[in-house]
């Protein structure tokens, strides 16, 4: 599962590189996914919390 806001931070940090310089939260989203939709470290960790919605 891909999250929505991670996924909007990404494509924004993706087309204005001003929004996601490296090691900003955009930056670093859009660092690890790379140019394929996958699960970053923040939604991993999201998905094995014990925090369920």
């Amino acid at each position: 599962m891909v999250s929505p806001i991670v996924e909007a931070m990404a494509t924004q940090a993706a087309r204005h590189p001003a929004n996601g310089p490296r090691y900003s939260v955009g930056g670093e989203l859009l660092r690890e996914r790379g140019n394929l939709p996958r699960r970053t470290r923040m939604e991993e960790a999201a998905l094995s919390s014990r925090w369920r919605s």
